[in-house]
């Protein structure tokens, strides 16, 4: 029995079932309906091809539906997307689904193909095509991974389809936008397709999520592009959804202030709120007066001319901490310099002693080591100064009156006087030297006010 298939010869080659069922995509002779997008754009198809497929395209274009009848069939999508479904439907794969592996190199990772890929996934949900689906929610998923800012079209997106878009991209769009700050680092351009209501959305999402504060106001400052209008919306969410308090005060002028995302009275309240609360917390603000000069020499440097007391020209201390450093110049005599201060108001005496405590009503710290107050010695074995000393006194003005207390050189600090009875002409800084000699005022800073 001859096994020849002679009678084959000149019979074509059969045409593969898959590539049969492609043809039916490729070979615009077999198409029978037309499919018009949104956007004007008509795309031909072979509505049976269309119907195995989907249950969805089966009603519509072999059912009672007013398709079905129709020469021309009007959807709702782009001509691009409509182009991708039909081709997913025929052969099983469409160029639109970006490889997120390799998205950074690819030049057309744009707005337009984000768009199309959401407009995709909410084609792949109506029509029943759940394998299209997982496809694309994966590629955007990736996608967004890859690179963050595109969160803001994905957004804008979801919010324009609405509970048609699986939340899950809308979730993870928005935490992406509210944790991550590459999300504006990459490409801020972005930022400026979003709407108002889409912004708003992003504040408001989930109030589980607390979303950096410094993030949404560098996203509110991209945002805005100096538009008044768009101003003006921030503004109403900065107030509503930012803790101003909380950000810390050089970001709120080189960011919020600069960008003019918070009204003037927005932004002083939490200043004051900063200063109130450090003050709390600290207890003390520098602040440092470069004004403070010596009464005799109108200068920092005060000499031991006729060896009168010299006071510092300071606003009187009458209540807070205020801390100065004086320097013992080198060509002074260290033993017999006093340092502390006076009653405001008390005139300058020859004796140094008498000035300082009995007259003055005050406090003297000699660099001998000794103490004296109200005319009496209260100290002998404190440190010593020696020519080169640097002083610091910190005076603390109390309900109960005054305390002093110092230290040398950095060192640590040293009680000089306990509380005494204060004056409430307040007090003032005063220097004294029974020899001839001169000292420095390096420093006197308010360290806390109440």
């Amino acid at each position: 029995m001859s096994n020849s298939l002679s009678f084959l010869d000149g019979v074509p080659e059969e045409v593969p079932l898959a590539a049969a069922f492609s043809s039916l995509w490729k070979d615009k002779e077999l198409h029978d309906v037309k499919l018009r997008g949104n956007d004007g754009t008509i795309t031909s198809a072979n509505r049976y091809a269309l119907s195995v497929r989907s249950d969805v395209f089966r009603k519509m274009l072999l059912g009672g539906f007013k398709e079905s009848s129709d020469k021309e069939v009007e959807l709702p999508y782009s001509g691009p997307v409509l182009e991708a479904l039909l081709d997913y439907i025929h052969t099983g794969s469409t160029k639109l689904v970006v490889d997120p592996t390799t998205a950074k190199s690819i030049e057309k990772v744009d707005q337009e193909l984000v768009l199309g890929l959401v407009s995709l996934l909410e084609a792949s949900l109506f029509f029943q095509l759940p394998d299209l689906c997982k496809k694309t929610y994966s590629s955007m998923m990736q996608l967004l991974d890859v690179i963050p800012s595109l969160s803001f079209v994905v957004v804008e997106a979801c919010m324009e389809y609405g509970p048609t878009v699986p939340q899950e991209i809308v979730a993870h769009a928005f935490t992406i936008i509210q944790t991550n700050e590459e999300c504006i680092k990459e490409d801020n351009s972005w930022v400026a397709v979003i709407s108002a209501p889409t912004l708003e959305a992003i504040f408001k999402y989930d109030s589980t999520i607390r979303g950096d504060q410094y993030l949404l106001c560098e996203i509110l400052q991209c945002w805005v592009e100096e538009d008044e209008e768009r101003k003006a919306v921030a503004r109403e969410l900065v107030q509503k959804h930012i803790c101003l308090e909380e950000l810390d005060p050089e970001f709120l002028t080189s960011c919020v202030m600069a960008s003019g995302i918070a009204t003037t009275e927005h932004l002083l309240s939490a200043f004051q709120t900063q200063s109130l609360a450090a003050r709390e917390m600290h207890g003390m603000f520098l602040r440092q007066c470069k004004d403070a000069v010596w009464t005799s020499s109108g200068t920092a440097i005060a000499t031991s001319e006729n060896l009168k007391t010299d006071l510092l020209k300071y606003p009187a201390i009458k209540e807070g901490t205020v801390q100065w450093t004086v320097e013992i110049m080198d060509h002074c005599d260290a033993k017999d310099v006093w340092l502390g201060v006076v009653k405001a108001g008390c005139p300058t005496y020859g004796d140094v002693c008498a000035s300082y405590t009995t007259v003055g009503g005050g406090v003297a710290y000699g660099g001998c080591g000794m103490v004296f107050h109200a005319g009496n010695l209260v100290h002998r074995d404190l440190p010593k100064l020696t020519t080169g000393s640097s002083v610091t006194l910190t005076l603390h003005v109390l309900e109960n009156g005054i305390e002093l207390c110092g230290s040398v050189d950095g060192g640590p600090l040293f009680q000089i006087l306990q509380a005494i009875q204060g004056h409430a002409e307040g007090y003032v800084p005063a220097v004294a030297m029974a020899v001839p000699g001169s000292v420095r005022l390096e420093n006197i800073k308010l360290l806390k006010n109440i």
